[in-house]
């Protein structure tokens, strides 16, 4: 090899096609032995990540679907016990309503009885009392005659 006696920052020799030549080795094998199975690293745990973030965004459809389907069936539930509710309100006023009649009719033939029952009694004690007082009218008009004829 010839030196060559240059004051350059760079010259260009064999020296600089070696240094090439070894420098592409070396990057063909770090590519190789490095590089590549780096990038195969990276992208499986790229595609696990998508696979991943795929499922949690099914979970997530999901997940608000059977939301609104229970929103839905809340919904649906909400408004039969509010129909529910009306017909046992309803169903509970006439059978109140038929309770109240028929209290108020048994009311009624109870009154009629009792007043029935105190126009005999009123009765009874009018005759009894009539009777009396026939009874005792003759014993005052009788002692009223024998005073007047002892007198």
């Amino acid at each position: 090899m010839h030196i060559i006696s240059n004051i350059a920052l760079i010259s260009i020799n064999e020296t600089l096609i070696v240094i090439l030549v070894s420098f592409l080795i070396f990057m063909f094998i770090m590519n190789r032995i490095m590089f590549r199975p780096l990038n195969e690293v990276m992208q499986a745990r790229e595609d696990y990540l998508d696979k991943i973030q795929n499922q949690i965004d099914s979970v997530q459809k999901e997940t608000l679907q059977i939301k609104n389907q229970l929103d839905d069936i809340e919904l649906a539930d909400r408004k039969e016990i509010h129909s529910l509710r009306k017909e046992l309100k309803d169903g509970v006023k006439v059978e109140v309503d038929k309770v109240y009649l028929a209290t108020k009719e048994d009311i009624s033939q109870l009154k009629n009885k009792v007043e029935v029952e105190i126009e005999s009694k009123i009765t009874e004690a009018r005759n009894f009392l009539g009777k009396e007082a026939e009874i005792l009218s003759l014993s005052i008009v009788d002692k009223i005659l024998s005073w007047r004829q002892v007198s």
